[in-house]
């Protein structure tokens, strides 16, 4: 269990697969990827609070009290990093994104880390998320991927995570 999503498991299988590469033992493999798992966090941008309810992370009601309100969720993975949870309410996008880039700045993310937008299938607002994201972080690289199916069914079609994770 990495305890992650997405860009930083894809890192950490890409990281696994060098050191085996590079000759590292199994023990020193399983360390890092340990080391590793600490040091991430991960926030997914729902784009429809319909697929949050049908998850049974909103109620019907408040899923559609929500939608025609239009206010945007912020959820972020559990320490175990088994369940998704509310990070906050935004009224807009770029709020949203301005929350992450506020936890992120918390937890020292620098150019030591490696920051991922993932998205199911809305590359140009992944750009603008990216172009919000290397703002804040000038010296952090950056990389837009796409989202795995799974993680499509809790935040929907137009979801973007954004995550962190030490290089």
């Amino acid at each position: 269990n990495t305890k992650t999503l997405c860009g930083p498991h894809r890192y950490m299988v890409n990281k696994a697969l060098k050191m085996q590469n590079e000759g590292a033992t199994t023990q020193q493999i399983v360390d890092e990827m340990n080391h590793l798992s600490e040091n991430h966090k991960s926030f997914l941008i729902p784009s429809d609070f319909d697929f949050l309810s049908r998850g049974g992370r909103l109620t019907p009601l408040a899923a559609k009290i929500a939608g025609l309100i239009k206010i945007v969720p912020v959820m972020t993975q559990t320490p175990d990093g088994k369940r998704l949870e509310s990070a906050g309410i935004k009224r807009t996008m770029k709020k949203a994104v301005e929350e992450a880039i506020s936890q992120f700045k918390e937890m020292g993310v620098n150019e030591n880390y490696l920051i991922t937008i993932s998205h199911a299938g809305v590359e140009e607002s992944a750009e603008k998320v990216r172009k919000q994201i290397q703002e804040a972080f000038s010296q952090t690289e950056t990389e837009i991927v796409h989202l795995s199916c799974a993680f499509i069914t809790q935040g929907g079609p137009g979801c973007i995570a954004i995550q962190a994770i030490l290089k």
